[in-house]
């Protein structure tokens, strides 16, 4: 009804969402907000990148910026084998995986990487119940044959905000897991913290260091 409306607003949502990536998704695929929000900003990206297919045909290649699918192993390594994540930042401790991240896969070509993600979007026990729907909507056959190889166990991110992970193995529940933030930079970039330096170290099953986690925000606000 309004197409020079709509095309000056869709244009400038794109223009927008090119300055988020940039900004967000550092080329190595670390993200300096942590790793639950790298899946908040993801959940509203998604949509637009899949309408956009569907009504115009394309993306224009919106998500081809430097680093965004090494976030994709980012995001794995991030995750402990028991699936829970280093969380620093204004991260949580919970795991943080959905079935969109099967399609980017696909698009990328990394196919151990998708099945690392069927496993996890199908292991309730670290997620809890999630949509068979959205895993057959996203997923296609070989995603469920022979398991996955990610071989690399040790990997460092080197950006404005660099992490580090090393691991025992990616199967193993009970294998030796770090994470670490490195002392590089300032927190002034968003849901950064004064935390660097800090790191997780998990064997046997348990986490024996953590990280003390973020402020709840309704707490803080509430205290003046």
């Amino acid at each position: 009804v309004y197409p020079e409306e709509c095309s000056y607003l869709i244009e400038n949502i794109y223009l927008s969402l090119e300055y988020y990536l940039d900004y967000t998704f550092l080329k190595s695929g670390a993200t300096f907000e942590g790793p639950t929000y790298y899946r908040y900003g993801k959940y509203f990206l998604w949509p637009f990148v899949r309408g956009m297919q569907y009504t115009v045909g394309t993306d224009y290649n919106l998500i081809e910026v430097p680093g965004f699918y090494n976030s994709l192993y980012y995001i794995a390594d991030m995750h402990n084998n028991k699936g829970i994540l280093f969380n620093y930042s204004d991260s949580d401790e919970t795991a943080t995986v959905e079935a969109d991240f099967l399609y980017y896969c696909m698009k990328s070509g990394q196919s151990d990487l998708a099945k690392y993600y069927v496993s996890e979007l199908f292991d309730e026990t670290k997620l809890g119940p999630r949509s068979i729907l959205n895993v057959m909507i996203y997923a296609d056959k070989s995603m469920f044959d022979n398991g996955y190889n990610l071989k690399n166990t040790n990997v460092y991110y080197e950006n404005s905000i660099d992490v580090g992970v090393m691991r025992e193995n990616w199967t193993d529940e009970n294998a030796t897991y770090a994470a670490f933030k490195t002392l590089k930079g300032y927190p002034f970039k968003s849901h950064e913290q004064l935390d660097h330096g800090t790191f997780v170290f998990d064997a046997m099953g348990e986490r024996w260091v953590s990280d003390l986690g973020k402020e709840d925000y309704s707490a803080l606000s509430g205290t003046g």
